[in-house]
């Protein structure tokens, strides 16, 4: 429950509500604990003559109540247009909109993206020379962005484009491969050969059946071993393309585990190539998040963590370890809920800070079509508390945040600047 309190009754520790549009005060949020007697000085430039005062979230009560003002005391001058809040105001509309064209250029460039893989692997089949030539070229560019002296900014893309699976999973493995590459500063020969690699890991499941693939029941014995076939069918088809020998030992054992449990040749650890464990590990991942049958899919955050608790023997710990610490515990397209217990999705995560991600926040008094979207790393405050379930939200917030069953990423260069 809270009170209306009268501006000179707050102090440090009284837990205040602002009922205000986010664009309309500094303040990461229009609900939180008064820290310092500078916030306090803002909130009366605010032209606020009360505000909602918590009491269960506050340290202190407010001060009581000041003698009623005199009607001849003057009103409260207008800021001028130097004002640090007007300037503040200033500054986080030109940050939100920095925010929203580089998640734009990402969706844009992401779709893009998306049609070229779908028309090499279409071509794939019809001009095989061609398409190895293009698919080349689109892992050059990948590569040249990737490894340019920059940061690398991973964003979630809800949804899958036209609802095809394969070409959306190969363009997430890539893009998450180049990104580990990134950290393990590959040299650009061998970033590239990864990078095709994880464009062609899959080549031979076109040899499977689609009843099999598109099974969403767990497979019997017979259908699983049809489908682990498409190692050796991928292998047969990467030597009938000439791909290079780096290329065909990623298509050959993206599936072999480090423990040895893994297929078609049970290889273990060191046996395994270089280049094939990153992309192992990678293709586990973006199987766990979109696996056929949806509702066995698990958060990008409950994937990470099943990755290190449960599976950690079948991959190579560094990669791991880079992975983890490129995505964040909290990876794009995670729901989650703030120090202060707001509720928000995680849309990227800048691979140099993963603790601070950015996030867009559920609030319903905000128009859906412009939410509140916050760099965490601006909010020293503020931090990630925990990871939610979809399954735990109302209906109103999953449709607020666009929360996917599906997630895919993509990434951007042009960070956005602080």
């Amino acid at each position: 429950m809270t009170h209306l309190v009268s501006i000179d009754q707050l102090k440090v520790g009284v837990y205040i509500h602002l009922d205000l549009h986010w664009m309309e005060h500094p303040f990461g949020f229009g609900s939180f604990k008064i820290k310092s007697d500078e916030q306090i000085m803002t909130l009366r430039t605010l032209g606020l003559k009360q505000v909602r005062y918590e009491p269960q979230k506050s340290d202190v009560a407010p001060a009581s109540a000041p003698a009623a003002p005199s009607a001849t005391e003057p009103a409260p001058p207008l800021p001028a247009a130097d004002d640090p809040l007007l300037l503040a105001k200033r500054e986080r509309q030109e940050r939100l909109c920095r925010q929203r064209e580089s998640i734009a250029r990402v969706k844009k460039n992401f779709q893009n993206a998306a049609n070229t893989v779908r028309n090499l692997q279409q071509a794939l089949q019809t001009r095989p020379a061609q398409s190895v030539a293009d698919s080349a070229k689109l892992v050059d560019q990948l590569v040249t962005e990737f490894l340019a002296d920059n940061e690398v900014t991973i964003h979630a893309i809800g949804g899958r484009p036209g609802g095809a699976e394969l070409y959306v999973h190969t363009l997430n493995v890539a893009v998450l491969c180049l990104l580990v590459a990134k950290e393990l500063q590959l040299p650009a020969p061998e970033a590239r050969l990864l990078g095709l690699g994880a464009l062609f890991h899959d080549i031979g499941l076109v040899e499977v059946s689609s009843r099999i693939l598109r099974n969403t029941d767990p497979l019997t014995a017979p259908a699983r071993a049809a489908r682990e076939m498409h190692c050796e069918y991928g292998l047969a088809r990467a030597k009938t393309l000439g791909l290079a020998p780096a290329v065909q030992e990623i298509v050959a054992q993206h599936h072999e585990l480090a423990d040895g449990s893994g297929y078609p040749m049970k290889l273990k650890g060191e046996a395994i190539a270089p280049l094939a464990r990153i992309v192992a590990l990678v293709n586990q991942y973006d199987n766990l998040c979109n696996p056929v049958n949806i509702a066995r899919a698990l958060t990008p955050h409950e994937t990470l963590s099943h990755i290190f608790t449960q599976q950690k023997a079948k991959f190579d710990t560094r990669v791991m370890q880079i992975l983890i610490r490129c995505l964040g515990v909290y990876p794009p397209g995670t729901v989650v809920t703030l120090s202060n217990d707001a509720i928000c999705m995680v849309t990227s995560v800048n691979a140099s800070r993963p603790l601070k991600p950015t996030v867009v926040v559920y609030d319903a008094k905000t128009p859906r079509h412009e939410p509140m979207i916050l760099d965490l790393k601006d909010e020293t405050d503020i931090n990630i508390k925990k990871a939610l379930r979809p399954a735990q939200l109302a209906p109103e917030v999953l449709e607020y945040l666009a929360v996917r069953s599906r997630v895919s990423y993509f990434f951007d260069t042009s960070a956005v600047a602080p």
